[in-house]
């Protein structure tokens, strides 16, 4: 009741225009809606509302059904909402959380909360959306488990997603005894013929996106899956973080396209235990890098494996960016990997890659590990390139570049400038210049 005298008194300050008063044009950052497009969601309202300002529907699920004809609009109450909200629109749907009761809010601080019931299949998340196009803005959504089997926090095939100033886990406790997503998206199939009908594509803006969390044990952690085009231009994104226990960690797991223009991308951190392996990004398509920081584990994080900054078997451009296998006080017992060029194609032309940065501690440390089959290729220049900062603890072997599996994949000198590519930072011999007994420059 408090809720819709709040709506009838701002109904009548702001008028009835029709342009909803708290939406106008005035350069406040806020795009422009028009009333008429706008349903609104309150726990003090009832479905059987008509979604209005001073009527609202007390369901985000009611609202999306609602919109399904139109590329409607839907303001969320910054409240908590414990539903599993299911989105099959073929038309365009915006959910923008964190509104107060007068339908303004602070567009950064400002959030509304989906968690509760359980997932009632093993392919549905928190946010289940099949085709069409979804943009989520200002939500704190909370993962939902299937049979403690897996966990989803937003499930979705061959849409087009784009996330704007959210926080998504994919499970903050218990067990899951296979995977944990915070994103899951893939292209849409035409099962008899195998033929995309709808591809996906993902867009992250200044958004906290983790795999697994708090007290969680899984089998696997990943923050992001994206099988077809994703853009990551800002925010952080982590496998696991806090006291979780995983097999195998990841910030971006996938196939397809992926650009990452800026933000954190992280496999482990925050005194995460992972018993194999940690990758910030672990893909297998076309990779490009402009800027950003992707670290395989920091933070006083355990990896039982290898950590590996960026692990992709496909093609790989990094022309800007700080990309290391470890930092912070993480403790691997294999290898430390800047990048590891699995069977692609590695083109570097600026940037930082080390394998072992600040207090970490490893069995090896690799800069660049080119290798996998003879298909590897590396071209190299304009870079900064390191095995181990000086503070990082080494065990064994420090290679700045190194040709795994036989000696088999070429690394090429580019020509974008001279690389200062060293074992230990800041000291001798800089491969591009006096390259160690242990490595030699392809000639193209």
């Amino acid at each position: 009741m408090l809720w819709q005298c709040f709506f009838f008194i701002m109904a009548i300050f702001v008028g009835c225009d029709g342009a909803g008063g708290v939406n106008d044009k005035g350069g406040d950052g806020e795009e422009y809606v028009a009333e008429e497009a706008i349903i609104y969601v309150s726990t003090a309202g009832d479905d059987s509302n008509m979604g209005t300002q001073i009527s609202p529907v007390k369901t985000i699920s009611k609202a999306v059904s609602m919109a399904k004809a139109k590329n409607n609009v839907i303001y969320v109450a910054k409240e908590t909402y414990s539903e599993l909200i299911n989105i099959t629109s073929l038309y365009s749907t915006t959910i923008k959380g964190g509104y107060n009761s007068t339908w303004t809010r602070d567009d950064i601080n400002d959030k509304s909360t989906i968690n509760g019931d359980n997932a009632t299949a093993s392919n549905t998340g928190r946010i289940t959306v099949r085709a069409g196009e979804l943009v989520l803005e200002n939500l704190d959504i909370r993962g939902a488990k299937y049979n403690n089997e897996r966990a989803y926090g937003i499930y979705g095939t061959g849409t087009k997603l784009t996330i704007n100033n959210c926080d998504i886990v994919g499970v903050e406790s218990g067990v899951v005894t296979s995977d944990a997503y915070a994103i899951y998206i893939y292209p849409l199939y035409n099962m008899s013929t195998m033929t995309i009908i709808s591809n996906s594509t993902i867009t992250i803006n200044n958004s906290m996106i983790v795999g697994a969390s708090g007290t969680a044990t899984a089998w696997s952690a990943h923050a992001l899956m994206g099988n077809g085009t994703t853009i990551i231009n800002s925010g952080t994104i982590v496998g696991a973080k806090d006291s979780t226990t995983v097999s195998n960690a990841s910030g971006f797991n996938g196939y397809g396209g992926c650009t990452i223009n800026g933000g954190t991308i992280i496999g482990a951190a925050d005194s995460a235990t992972v018993d194999s392996s940690a990758y910030g990004f672990d893909g297998n398509g076309d990779l490009i890098i402009k800027g950003g920081v992707i670290v395989g584990a920091t933070d006083n994080t355990t990896v039982g494996s290898y950590s590996c900054g960026i692990y992709n078997s496909g093609t790989t451009t990094i022309n800007s960016g700080t990309i290391a296998g470890t930092n912070g006080s993480a403790s691997v017992v294999g290898s430390a990997i800047g990048v590891r060029n699995n069977r692609g194609i590695l083109t570097i032309s600026g940037g930082t890659i080390t394998g072992a940065v600040e207090d970490s501690s490893s069995g090896d440390a690799y800069g660049i590990e080119s290798g996998g089959s003879i298909t590897a290729m590396a071209t190299i220049s304009n870079c900064n390139i390191y095995a181990k900062d000086g503070t990082a603890t080494v065990a064994n072997d420090l290679y700045a570049l190194y040709r795994g599996y036989g000696n088999k994949s070429k690394i090429y000198k580019g020509e974008d400038g001279p690389a200062i590519i060293r074992d230990i930072k800041g000291t001798d011999p800089n491969y591009w210049t006096n390259p160690p007994a242990s490595f030699t420059w392809d000639t193209p």
